[in-house]
């Protein structure tokens, strides 16, 4: 039985995808670099060996209408080893558009129901402080690519990253996704995915995102911050949540919805200060403090 946990939702010309945790693989982003060289057959041309993505039979009333690629092996200007992996945006059978995905789960899709899940990830035991790599993008119109990490503990999201894509590259470029664990998280389960278009927005056709060389970085400049010199309160908070420091100065103060989203960033926020929490809406927050090459970390919930 999969348990659903909202990660990210995509509202994508009436077709919903919604995110959830935990099967099996072997990915070799656990211990060193997934450069894409190893591909298998999918019902819809290939996809890199442990990866899924929407490359799909169109099945609808149990009979096969069509197919839709929209994962593509890549061998020019690789930046490691041969290949790379490109996404791109495509419509079903001349109708509306669905994003390039790519993820280490598994991308579950209904046509009938117009419905879809990645049920799915990694078992792992690694708490790295950033995922890395290289990637070009090439948006259609004014449409957004996304990069997202997540970690879980028995079910429970403990850690998550995620990065938006606004802007032509041309060439390769670097991307860094830092991501943020809950105070004494002991993840069991890992997942990542890439879209070339953002949560709730249509997909337009024809944005492309490539990636290669995606690798965990583990070497972390960034300290966590020792817990008993540190207040929020209170948790939960419907209006005014407070945050407390023993030391006076100026801080990255970032809240992360559990979709991973920055609902709230604050760039040089004196540390001592109150959030109006009241126009959030209901749920699991995740609040982070940077300062002085620390880190603090902490569940919220917003009621």
């Amino acid at each position: 039985m999969n348990t659903r946990l909202t990660l990210f939702t995509i509202l994508l010309s009436g077709i919903t995808f919604a995110y959830a945790g935990m099967a099996h693989a072997q990915n070799p982003i656990l211990t060193g670099l997934e450069s894409f060289e190893t591909w298998k057959p999918a019902e819809a041309g290939q996809l890199p060996q442990y990866w899924d993505g929407f490359n799909r039979d169109v099945v609808v009333q149990g009979r096969v209408i069509g197919q839709v690629a929209c994962v593509e092996k890549d061998s020019s200007h690789p930046v490691e080893g041969e290949y790379s992996v490109k996404l791109t945006s495509k419509p079903i059978l001349g109708g509306p558009a669905v994003p390039g995905i790519l993820t280490v789960g598994q991308l579950m899709v209904d046509f009938d129901q117009r419905i879809g899940d990645v049920v799915g990830g990694i078992p792992t035991q690694i708490k790295p402080d950033r995922l890395v790599g290289s990637y070009k993008y090439s948006p259609s119109g004014s449409d957004t690519g996304m990069v997202s990490v997540w970690f879980l503990e028995k079910g429970k999201q403990v850690g998550v990253g995620n990065l938006h894509l606004l802007k032509t590259t041309g060439g390769w470029a670097k991307f860094t996704v830092d991501i943020a664990f809950d105070a004494g998280a002991k993840p069991d389960s890992m997942n990542i995915m890439f879209s070339t278009s953002l949560e709730d927005t249509l997909a337009p056709a024809g944005s492309v995102l490539e990636l290669d060389a995606i690798s965990f970085d583990f070497n972390s400049s960034v300290e966590q911050y020792n817990q008993q010199h540190f207040q929020v309160f209170p948790n939960p908070a419907s209006t005014i949540l407070n945050v407390k420091a023993e030391h006076q100065g100026e801080a990255l103060i970032q809240l992360i919805d559990n979709s991973g989203r920055i609902c709230l960033e604050m760039n040089e926020a004196p540390l001592n200060q109150q959030i109006d929490v009241s126009g959030f809406d209901p749920g699991l927050y995740h609040l982070r403090v940077v300062y002085q090459n620390q880190q603090y970390t902490s569940v919220l919930i917003v009621e």
